[in-house]
């Protein structure tokens, strides 16, 4: 009963957040959705809810979008489960649909909730909320703002407050939680996991296992494990091929656990926590801050890209705020890759983050660009061409001891801990 009420209480939080925040639907109109010639064979027109929910009759069909869509923040059920994955093509058209709001005890959660890994979901954004539990021990967590697992995304955006507490693993992301393939995508949203038993995963595009190309980030990001693993990035948590994407939102990841590992219990950069040797980080940047925290003395690495693993052609803010639990760290102290594999990465001032001469090897022709009055003057990707509103950060103290995630000192752990981690992070 407890969990019950701690998530309709995230979800009204959430949802009120959600709602503050300025729509950016005229500005996703920029990204040139695919008109009605490009659409899939047998396509299904979509104008309403109800006709959004029926998919479900038929996850294996192929949908479209003819208009906006308002869900008017009553519950969802998310389409597609483990016994009817939604398999099809969803075309938004460059249409939004608005009011989402889901909540429960989830394994799966977003829009979508589990999708085959070569379903296609497109040309869509998405506002709302999301605030799920999931209380079963020894099995994960899938949440993101489009999509909880699966499916080749593109052409989207999210601008999702997402909050997740798992009894076990949680992946979570701005798009998708895990195990998708994502192009030309942007997250809004403040994205937060929370577990108990095991790692703890967070990106502002996808939480674990995939890609992410020509993708960004303004949300902040925050992952909390109470006994093993935190894992953050801006662009993503664990295990993803991530390039040409930029970060400018915070990222936070903490531990409280009190058993030393030989992978680090706390991995947390500016693009990506933590990858195996088979993924890695290329042309990326990272404007903003980055926090790690555990109760074990370094036993976390802290880098303004990658906190474990290796990147190629990729440049970081040294003027943003490095935090290692309460302390924060002068230049000389503060890496690239938070393992000290920097080879790959460099660090710039603001001045000389806005200089194309800084930025070898990119593309600035056909990729990336310099617009004025755009992005505080930081490279812009030619695909999606949009301002991201950035986070300036002082890194105060909280209320509480902020090791636990109980950030404002309530004793609990919810999405109030957010808003206040966000003010903490961030200001007013």
């Amino acid at each position: 009963m407890k969990m019950k009420r701690r998530l309709l209480c995230c979800a009204a939080v959430l949802a009120m957040a959600a709602a503050a925040i300025p729509a950016f639907s005229a500005q996703y109109s920029k990204m040139n959705p695919a008109a009605s010639s490009d659409l899939a064979a047998g396509s299904v027109a979509i104008s309403t809810k109800e006709e959004l929910e029926a998919i479900r009759l038929n996850p294996d069909g192929n949908y479209h979008l003819t208009d906006n869509i308002n869900l008017q923040d009553n519950p969802w059920m998310p389409i597609g489960e483990d016994s009817a994955l939604f398999t099809g093509i969803f075309d938004g058209q460059g249409h939004v649909i608005t009011g989402l709001l889901v909540m429960g005890d989830r394994q799966y959660a977003g829009l979508f909730a589990y999708v085959h890994e070569e379903a296609e979901i497109k040309n869509l954004g998405v506002e709302g909320a999301i605030a799920v539990g999931f209380d079963i021990v020894s099995a994960s967590a899938h949440v993101g703002g489009i999509v909880g697992s699966g499916g080749i995304i593109s052409n989207c955006y999210s601008n999702v407050n997402i909050a997740v507490n798992s009894r076990y693993a949680a992946n979570v992301g701005g798009i998708a939680g895990s195990n998708s393939q994502i192009t030309n995508c942007y997250n809004l949203g403040d994205i937060s996991s929370r577990t108990v038993g095991f790692t703890s995963a967070a990106g502002g595009i996808i939480g674990t296992n995939g890609s992410a190309r020509m993708c960004y980030n303004t949300g902040l990001i925050t992952a909390v494990a109470t006994e093993y693993y935190a894992t953050a990035g801006g662009i993503a948590g664990a295990n993803v091929n991530v390039s040409n994407s930029y970060n400018r939102g915070n990222v936070v990841a903490t531990s409280k656990t009190i058993t030393s590992t030989p992978n680090y219990l706390v991995t947390v950069g500016g693009i990506i926590g933590s990858n195996d040797s088979n993924y890695t980080v290329i042309n990326c940047y990272n404007t903003a801050d980055v926090q790690g925290t555990t109760r074990m003395v370094n036993d976390h690495r802290i880098g303004g890209i990658i906190g474990r693993g290796t990147a190629v052609n990729s440049y970081w803010n040294i003027d943003g705020v490095h935090r290692r639990g309460t302390m924060v760290l002068t230049a000389a102290n503060k890496l690239g890759s938070g393992d000290g594999n920097s080879a790959g990465v460099a660090s710039y001032t603001t001045v000389e983050m806005k200089n194309l001469a800084s930025f070898s090897n990119w593309d600035f022709t056909s990729m990336w660009a310099f617009e004025t009055g755009t992005n505080d003057g930081f490279p812009v990707l030619r695909s999606i061409n949009i301002s991201a509103p950035a986070y300036v950060c002082d890194c105060g103290e909280g209320g509480g001891d902020g090791i636990n995630g109980d950030v404002n000192g309530d004793g609990k752990v919810d999405a109030l801990d957010l808003a206040a981690l966000k003010d903490i992070l961030i200001g007013d």
